[in-house]
């Protein structure tokens, strides 16, 4: 390849990683980490648990995580951090443990209706997704369109003297693992259950042909999986659950679970999924 062609290369790179970085930065908002407050030590600390998706339904705010996010968890020191503040989710919560999730297709979701004033505190530094921004009904595409973006727990970072805290995001994009049969062998349910391809040691940056290795996955429970449609703009169509490195994979289930528990549980004015009937109520 000559210094033309590869300069012209170079710039092909340099414009399509702006460009996903522009969709990373605009989903960015919507994201928030979890942690939670240890009071038994002194001095009282925060550690990293999960990512979460804030969303807005019908002028209900809503947190969309992982069920096991609030497992054996005391739930009134469960939040995040703004500034130097720690802000302890209220409302009304409801999830799909861990223990039940294998009754109820390896759903594993959490949903917390907020109170309106602690979307208040949030909307400090985040943003709500609006309604339409949640894609029901998503057909797995086995093309390069899924995004995600969490927090590894080991890219969280605590200043103790500081009381501040240094985070490094896990932006991701990749492609749904459409091998349906292996769904059922491996003890998921693809009309519940996205599988989507991760190979931690092979992750490329655009631009750079080296492989390298993604941090590890804890911490990423919760995220979202980001689908870009053809008009540019990513839309939610499920939330991270878990994740299997010698499969090379990550478990998401599809956000249609998500708006169900919301349907049966908080506002039954939602429309109801065309694709799953969901028997966890």
């Amino acid at each position: 390849m000559d210094t033309k062609e590869q300069a012209k290369d170079q710039n092909k790179n340099e414009e399509l990683s702006l460009v996903i970085g522009g969709l990373f930065a605009e989903i960015s908002p919507y994201v928030v980490q979890i942690f939670r407050r240890q009071p038994e030590v002194e001095p009282v600390e925060e550690q990293p648990l999960a990512t979460g998706v804030l969303a807005e339904i019908n002028g209900n705010s809503y947190l969309l995580t992982a069920g096991h996010t609030f497992q054996d968890e005391d739930i009134n020191q469960v939040g995040t951090i703004i500034g130097r503040d720690f802000y302890v989710f209220k409302g009304d919560l409801s999830y799909l443990s861990v223990s039940n999730s294998e009754e109820n297709n390896n759903a594993d979701l959490g949903v917390y209706k907020l109170l309106p004033e602690v979307a208040d505190d949030l909307k400090q530094k985040y943003k709500f997704l609006p309604y339409e921004r949640i894609l029901n009904n998503h057909v797995l595409s086995e093309e390069n369109r899924y995004f995600i973006l969490g927090y590894p727990v080991s890219k969280s970072k605590m200043d103790r003297k500081r009381k501040t805290i240094k985070v490094s995001p896990f932006h991701y994009v990749t492609s749904g693992y459409v091998d349906f049969k292996k769904y059922h062998e491996w003890g998921y349910d693809n009309n519940i259950n996205f599988l989507i391809e991760f190979h931690r040691n092979k992750i490329q940056k655009i631009g750079d042909a080296r492989k390298q290795t993604a941090p590890k996955a804890e911490g990423n429970s919760g995220a979202g999986l980001w689908f870009l449609e053809d008009d540019g703009i990513l839309r939610l169509v499920g939330i991270l659950i878990s994740y299997d490195y010698e499969k090379s994979i990550f478990v998401a289930s599809r956000i249609d679970m998500a708006t169900e528990i919301i349907r049966h549980k908080f506002d039954a004015k939602i429309l109801k999924s065309e694709l799953i009937h969901p028997h966890f109520i």
